[in-house]
């Protein structure tokens, strides 16, 4: 959803508490009508293990709420 004006995600590795990458202030954009965040991070970051993206929506006072987490798996 585009709920929030801005996001922000966290790259997490396989413990969940190792954050790995986080993103600026990122804002949702659309294609068809449908929400979606465009997203780049370095590949060195990435081993042949199991990662989540963890997203947040940022209130206007600044505050976040975790919105949900995407988990994927890199094989090299």
């Amino acid at each position: 959803s585009d709920d929030y004006k801005t996001y922000g995600v966290g790259h997490v590795g396989r413990t969940g508490s190792d954050t790995l990458w986080q993103s600026g202030v990122v804002r949702a954009q659309k294609k068809r009508g449908k929400p979606f965040l465009n997203l780049s991070f370095p590949a060195r970051l990435l081993e042949s293990e199991l990662y989540s993206l963890n997203v947040s929506g940022i209130a206007d006072d600044g505050t976040d709420e975790f919105i949900s987490g995407y988990t994927f798996q890199v094989v090299r």
